[in-house]
């Protein structure tokens, strides 16, 4: 039986589980923890299962795990000091550490567990506190610094009836398990001085280790070292037979008389993070490949267990094809600083596959910090990505073409430093009517290049007049008109067609210059009705038609003022707008930093949702970028601690009704979704009647895509039979079909 049973929902999950910082045992299962996910591998079949926000956890970090197999809980500890408590099917969080101690937040994270006669010690950087496993209570708290003072306990272990921790700074403290006055912390005896970052009993012998990575053994009298690693120890872990001692770069494995009779090494990029034993194999989590098995006898690898995902959580931007959702994880800072430099691979997601791809590292020609991609439209195998230090990387049907740099292309290195340093900055990208790709150079005078693909030569152009030099560049996005959109950091939003004339226009804050709320422009999006959304650090604003550069002479914004119990409020004032997406139904999606995601209507007066962390199975409230399959209307949302998406099912409109689908059709029995019309013209009107000309349903369809949940009229199911779907578009077109219902 699972953890958890997974609930069928429009939210899934799109998390990375590379990086593992804790492993544990339950009776069916070896139990995974990456970096604020879990996954069971079941222990007969090998089977994994992931357990994620969509399941409850909390999206923060996860530090430790521990299962009891007497109680079968799963224990979950954060490195802020929440405990979630996996169990009977549920998760339950228990806060007291995170919310009620009144000490600095930093120093509440939750290090290890340790399991004795019902009780749970969880050791903190602050201390331990003692957990009743059954009743789910905290029991006491114990500060055992000198002096009552706080102290990080790394570890805890009990041997004939004395409880041993290891703390960093103040060694090995001990007291008596049966001593009732725990609390006081002149109860405890420092047994060694020193930094401790484990301890463990193997044969009745307690083994620590220290900062210098010596492996200490004491046997109720005497200290003695067994053994010294040459990298830094992750953990300790024994059964029977052997002692096995994880450190970043390699195995120790120590018989019952504490020889060494096996060392086994990480290959040149992998790290050790800690390990769990099975029988005669260890499952050993690692930094970056997930959890690799090696036999103990033989000292070989005998499986690699990685649940597909990205490379990592924090994904930096997201861009679709028809085909694959691009993901990248280069970054700059909010002052788009790209330092220090990211050597990261591309990832993809197939959406037909539901599988994920890499373009490693060691393909992209030595780039560094990957911000953003661009799809060819007229070849969606053609990808142009933008690094923020190296130049643009062409990829053409998943291999690495060419690096355009300095040398080779009309792209510039930033004019500031040395002569001999080459940093050029590209961000923003996209493509033109006529196949061209437009690109923002940071910090040159002419901070805008165009690619002609067709001709393979380059334009530059002045994209700012005031400050060029002192410029950075973000999104960039090329209108019905050509013209070019480009955010910046310091000059709002610039303006460009090359066919009005080389002189740029721009948006900034002023009543008479753009009236932004801040020059700092961090996306842009252009809906349906041909508007321009644009999200600043301190706000929204709307260009009420990107005609009007081809016509006005200052542009101006306005704001969004919609009522909020009555008032007159401005939405999403001063909020970090991160990323606006427009859907099928001239909706927006808008992503913010801190606040999580809004969704609200075309003309932004109704917020139809707004999901935070408290309300979704969003990892984070800051969310770092959004892209929608248009063909599914599902939404990706990348944050800093993963990416889920969220399908509304509002899918892009077509223009006429020739691609009309009913599925599933017939709909059997089994089925419990929705029944779908997908391929409609955005507004168009649906009738759903049976045989005999009986209204059952009918509704407008916002987007290219309506949802019937095969009732009549929501009150009760539909009976088997064949009804008939008659559609009629804005445009006068009509089309009519079938549906086969068996109950």
């Amino acid at each position: 039986m699972p953890l958890v049973q997974a609930q069928e929902s429009v939210w899934k999950g799109y998390f990375s589980y590379n990086s593992i910082s804790s492993l544990s045992v339950s009776k069916e299962s070896i139990i995974a923890a990456s970096e604020n996910t879990l996954f069971t591998v079941d222990k007969s079949s090998n089977e994994t299962k992931t357990i994620t926000t969509l399941e409850g956890l909390s999206g923060e970090q996860i530090s430790t795990t521990y299962t009891s197999t007497v109680f079968e809980k799963t224990f979950v500890g954060y490195t802020n000091g929440l405990l979630q408590i996996i169990g009977q099917g549920q998760i339950k969080s228990i806060v007291d550490i995170r919310d009620k101690l009144t000490i600095t937040s930093n120093k509440k994270k939750i290090n290890n567990f340790y399991e004795y006669d019902g009780s749970l010690y969880v050791s903190c950087d602050f201390g331990i506190v003692e957990f009743d496993i059954d009743k789910e209570v905290v029991k006491d708290t114990y500060f055992i610094g000198n002096n009552g003072a706080e102290v990080s306990v790394q570890q805890l272990a009990i041997r004939d009836q004395m409880v041993y921790a290891a703390t960093l700074d103040e060694g090995i403290k001990y007291i008596p398990l049966s001593n009732n006055a725990k609390v006081d912390y002149s109860q405890w005896t420092t047994l060694t001085d020193g930094y401790l970052r484990d301890i463990i009993v193997f044969r009745n012998i307690i083994i620590a280790s220290t900062s210098d990575n010596n492996l200490l053994s004491f046997d109720g009298s005497n200290f003695g070292v067994i053994g010294k690693t040459q990298s830094d120890i992750q953990g300790s872990v024994e059964n029977d037979e052997n002692l096995v001692i994880i450190a970043e770069k390699e195995i120790l494995l120590f018989d019952r008389s504490f020889q060494l009779v096996r060392r086994i090494e990480a290959s040149q990029d992998q790290i050790f993070t800690g390990g769990v034993i099975m029988g005669r194999k260890i499952y050993v989590g690692t930094k970056s490949q997930g959890v690799v098995v090696y036999d103990l006898s033989s000292g070989q690898t005998v499986d690699t267990i990685l649940p597909s995902g990205p490379l990592q959580n924090s994904i930096f931007s997201l861009t679709h094809s028809a085909d694959k959702l691009w993901v990248v994880y280069g970054d700059h800072t909010a002052g788009y600083n790209p330092y220090p430099l990211d050597e990261l691979s591309v990832s993809y997601f197939n959406y037909s596959s539901k599988d994920w791809g890499e373009i490693p590292y060691s393909s992209l020609k030595e780039a560094k910090s990957i911000v953003r991609a661009a799809i060819d439209p007229q070849n969606e195998n053609h990808v142009f990505l933008s690094s923020f230090f190296s130049g643009l990387v062409e990829v053409l049907d998943g291999n690495v073409v060419k690096l355009f740099d300095k040398d080779n292309s009309g792209l510039e290195t930033l004019i500031f430093g040395s002569p001999d340093y080459v940093d050029i900055r590209i961000n923003g990208s996209d493509f033109d009517s006529e196949g061209n790709l437009w690109v923002n150079n940071s910090f040159v005078e002419k901070g805008l290049k165009k690619y002609d693909l067709k001709n393979d030569t380059w334009s530059s152009y002045v994209l700012d007049r005031e400050a060029p030099f002192d410029t950075s560049y973000g999104g960039l996005i090329v209108d019905k008109n050509d013209t070019k959109w480009v955010c910046s950091n310091t000059d709002g939003l610039l303006g460009f067609n090359e066919a009005r004339g080389s002189f740029p226009k721009q948006l900034k804050t002023g009543g008479g210059n753009g009236n932004l709320p801040s020059n700092d422009v961090r996306s842009i999006a252009i809906d349906h009705s041909n508007q321009l959304w644009i999200g600043t650090t301190s706000g929204l604003r709307v260009l009420s038609n990107v005609d009007l550069f081809m016509s006005s002479g200052q542009l101006s914004a306005d704001n969004i003022v919609i009522l909020d119990d009555g008032l007159a409020q401005e939405l999403l004032y001063e909020q970090f707008i991160s990323d606006i997406v427009v859907d099928g139904a001239n909706r927006k999606w808008v992503a913010t930093v801190g606040s999580g995601l809004f969704y609200v209507s075309s003309n932004g007066q109704k917020t139809i949702h707004h999901f935070t962390v408290s309300n979704s199975p969003l990892p984070s409230n800051n969310i770092l970028d959004l892209e929608m399959n248009p063909s599914t209307g599902e939404l990706f949302i990348a944050t800093e601690r993963g990416m889920v998406s969220f399908n509304s099912n509002v899918t892009g409109s077509n223009e006429s009704l020739n691609k009309v689908l009913v599925y599933p059709n017939p709909v059997r029995p089994h089925y419990k979704g929705a029944i779908k019309i997908s391929g409609l013209e955005d507004q168009s009107n649906i009738k759903i009647t049976d045989v005999s000309g009986n209204l059952v349903h009918q509704a407008t369809a916002e987007g290219g895509t309506l949802l019937w949940d095969g009732s009549i009229f929501g009150e009760r199911p539909v009976a088997s039979g064949v009804y008939l779907v008659f559609i009629a578009s804005p445009s006068g077109e009509t089309e009519t079909k079938k549906i086969m219902i068996i109950r």
